[in-house]
């Protein structure tokens, strides 16, 4: 587990070994710490570069620092995933999963640090849910249960952001992720979800089905 001060000295040891500025969008847990909503550690370090041959670079610089690469991404929105003893980072690069990386998203950074070279724009916490929904760890419905009881969840900021997804994102099927999440958020966590973004979120949802009975011939 990562706490705070460990992050961001890894952070400022990348921006030391970098040769050139490189921007990124720090989610998950790692964002989570930035902000006063329970998270002390993180187990791994989220980031997401804004292309590819950032994304590389940034293999490069950490692969100078010691760490190791130990998964290849093998298709688009999986992670490059690096590690140095107990330590893992994890580098998207233009989508998380299912989900690009929008503009909304850029526009909703509330916390930017500057490590030398290494620049983190923090993700809002808004985003930080729509990230978490791309995984099945219960760790993760856990973190996104405490943000919102923590924090002043914009939902319209969630609504939108489905709204563009739905609107840009080739993929759809992240409707059907972003839905289910939201679901087991409210049933096993006691999380209060307004019921028009329910509806709103399965709306996205059904699409997400269809669109993958069109591709693959069978429901996700």
């Amino acid at each position: 587990m990562l706490g705070f001060k460990e992050q961001n000295e890894i952070f400022a040891l990348l921006g030391r070994t970098l040769k050139r500025k490189v921007e990124v969008l720090v989610i998950g847990g790692s964002a989570m710490l930035f902000y006063n909503l329970s998270k002390t550690a993180t187990k791994d370090i989220d980031i997401v570069a804004f292309s590819e041959e950032d994304r590389k670079t940034l293999r490069r610089a950490l692969e100078k620092i010691g760490f190791k690469l130990f998964v290849e991404p093998d298709r688009r929105g999986h992670p490059a995933r690096l590690s140095l003893g107990d330590r893992v980072i994890d580098i998207f690069a233009e989508y998380v999963m299912h989900i690009k990386i929008s503009e909304g998203m850029l526009s909703r950074v509330r916390e930017k640090a500057e490590f030398g070279n290494f620049i983190a724009l923090v993700a809002s916490p808004e985003d930080i849910i729509f990230s978490k929904c791309m995984t099945d760890r219960e760790g993760d419905r856990k973190d996104a249960a405490d943000i919102i009881a923590r924090a002043s969840i914009d939902w319209k900021a969630i609504l939108d952001e489905a709204g563009w997804q739905s609107s840009h994102n080739p993929d759809k099927i992240f409707g059907v992720y972003l839905f289910d999440f939201l679901d087991e958020l409210h049933h096993s966590f006691g999380a209060e979800i307004p019921r028009d973004v329910v509806k709103r979120i399965l709306k996205i949802y059904e699409e997400g089905m269809e669109d993958a009975k069109r591709r693959y011939g069978k429901p996700a």
